[in-house]
């Protein structure tokens, strides 16, 4: 398997007042090129900590952190920055936009931020700027590139988010409960155009999630219970099609 994350005896406590709470207690997991992954578990057994830490977000207490061939776990904050910019993409439940921007600069906020402009050549730049909108029309926002965020309903922003997770070509892309704030119907299209958009471009995805929706769409099923691993196991994944 090309494996584009893999984590091995991943640890995490956490101060509350004079004790110490474990999140983490020995994880190994492996996440191999374009899989579609749901990390699940009650409230409390360290997904949204795995995935941070995934995420170049956090750091451990012990243990390492590949990500796409690097060991990140104790790099310098900038350094673990860099890579989050370049390897990383994010989708949040709560759709993380700024305001401000319109559909397709908050697309293109990544490349921006990542310095991916400025490291390009000519002809790289110039395919790099058309990225945005063509996510974005792929997604089936064309008629919305220049409409704000509060001008758009909840999916619409979703998929905002989702070309903008996607626009640097990252190695994987973590997403946290993508689809609790949008209703069924529009989470099981959400969940459509992600499945979408891993197999036609190939996009490594990793879900933190509760809801049966997005692990009906995923192949794999990693459930963590206590802060460890208690089960892995595949399925069809073809959401309920």
């Amino acid at each position: 398997m090309d494996a584009v994350l893999e984590i091995r005896g991943l640890t995490k406590s956490y101060e509350l007042g004079h004790l110490r709470a474990p999140a983490l207690r020995g994880v190994d997991l492996t996440i191999g090129r374009g899989e579609f992954t749901a990390l699940v578990g009650p409230s409390g057994s360290g997904k949204t900590t795995l995935l941070n830490i995934a995420g170049c977000l956090d750091v451990p207490d012990e243990g390492r952190v590949i990500l796409a061939g690097e060991e990140v776990q104790n790099l310098k904050s900038g350094r673990r920055a860099e890579i989050r910019g370049r390897s990383i993409g994010f989708v949040f439940q709560t759709f993380n936009l700024i305001p401000v921007l319109t559909a397709k600069e908050n697309a293109e906020y990544p490349l921006i931020l990542g310095g991916h402009y400025r490291r390009a050549d000519a002809q790289e730049k110039a395919r790099l700027k058309k990225r945005p909108a063509e996510l974005l029309t792929e997604l089936g926002l064309a008629e919305y590139l220049n409409r704000r965020p509060n001008d758009m309903s909840g999916g619409q922003r979703q998929r905002v988010a989702i070309a903008r997770a996607l626009v640097t070509e990252p190695a994987v892309v973590l997403a946290d409960e993508p689809t609790a704030n949008l209703d069924s119907s529009t989470g099981t299209e959400i969940m459509k155009l992600l499945k979408e958009m891993n197999e036609r471009h190939g996009a490594t995805f990793l879900f933190a999630t509760h809801d049966p929706l997005v692990m009906s769409f995923c192949r794999r099923i990693v459930t963590l219970t206590d802060g460890r691993i208690s089960d892995d196991r595949t399925q069809a994944g073809d959401g309920g099609r």
